[in-house]
């Protein structure tokens, strides 16, 4: 059993399709491939090989000017007229001003930055970021001062909820015990073990009451339970509060990614495949027009949800 593949026994038992397949929509654009996605305003500002865009459904592409900021971009944030970016080598950069200009956050903060930012979000009006090494930071002025936030522990990713405020993945200082922090730098905030910190990555996706997150044997749990035959997850989103996850999963035989919805207590099912180069980079669910964004080497796609999403 040790020798098989996880993806050629993916395709041994391969997962059933939703009755109803999303489909895609919206205004093609070509803006190359993609390597992160931010939801912001009437669309979302994506990183790609040629720069920052702002997309919308509609098909308007707005080059942005960017200037000052070094490339390539692997992550994004994105918050009223502000913008947080993440470039390849770890380096933060912060606009204030749509897009058009940006100023690095780590300039002479070497020690601070801790080897570099690996995630970045907006949350309760501030600017969080967890580094490289597991510190958390907060900054209210845009990163320009940052603050260390003490999670008793190494931060191993960061995801925010509108309602719960930033939500933080804690493995703590014993190496052996993992915790899931919600709401963190609020009066209320909450911590609740989850799983043994070697069987988690940094990816992670928080809605309401619900957390989820990829395994390091490959597989992906939810609120601390395993997700079954969902294998090689690149992205994860939550699509309403009461936990349908939803899932980017690659085949490699086929260089394919499947979205693959769970709905609490059901089995998984694809809603949709990107075919070719379909090794996604980034996944987020747009609450505010009902779409869920992806893209890739293949570029952008935006996919409508059809059907039921949650079992009663």
């Amino acid at each position: 059993a040790d020798l098989i593949d996880l993806g050629l026994a993916q395709e041994r038992e391969p997962l059933a399709w939703a009755p109803q397949a999303w489909e895609s929509v919206g205004a093609p654009v070509d803006v190359g491939a993609v390597t992160a996605i931010a939801c912001a305003g009437r669309g979302v500002v994506v990183a790609t090989e040629r720069g920052l865009a702002r997309v919308d459904l509609e098909g308007a592409c707005e080059a942005l000017v960017a200037d000052g900021l070094a490339a390539p971009v692997v992550g994004l944030a994105a918050a009223g007229d502000a913008l947080a970016a993440i470039t390849e080598t770890g380096e933060l950069f912060v606009s204030r001003d749509r897009g058009a200009t940006f100023r690095s956050a780590w300039r002479d903060r070497a020690s601070l930055a801790s080897g570099g930012a690996a995630d970045v979000v907006f949350a309760d009006g501030a600017l969080w970021t967890r580094t490289r090494s597991g510190a958390l930071l907060c900054s209210t002025d845009f990163g320009v001062a940052w603050q260390a936030v003490i999670v008793d522990g190494r931060a191993a990713s960061i995801s925010v909820d509108d309602r719960i405020g930033l939500v933080v993945l804690v493995a703590d200082t014993e190496g052996d015990r993992m915790h899931v922090r919600r709401g963190v730098g609020r009066a209320d905030a909450s911590s609740a073990e989850v799983v043994a910190a070697d069987a988690v990555s940094a990816l992670i996706a928080a809605r309401s009451d619900h957390v989820a997150y990829a395994a390091a044997d490959g597989g992906v749990a939810c609120d601390g339970v395993a997700m079954p035959r969902i294998v090689n997850p690149l992205a994860l989103a939550f699509m309403d509060d009461l936990g349908t996850l939803l899932v980017a999963a690659h085949r490699d035989i086929d260089d394919t990614t499947s979205l693959v919805l769970v709905a609490r207590g059901g089995d998984p099912l694809i809603v949709a495949d990107v075919s070719g180069d379909g090794r996604a980079r980034a996944l987020a669910r747009d609450d505010a027009h009902g779409v869920v964004w992806i893209g890739g080497a293949f570029g952008l796609l935006a996919f409508e949800p059809r059907g039921t999403l949650s079992s009663p």
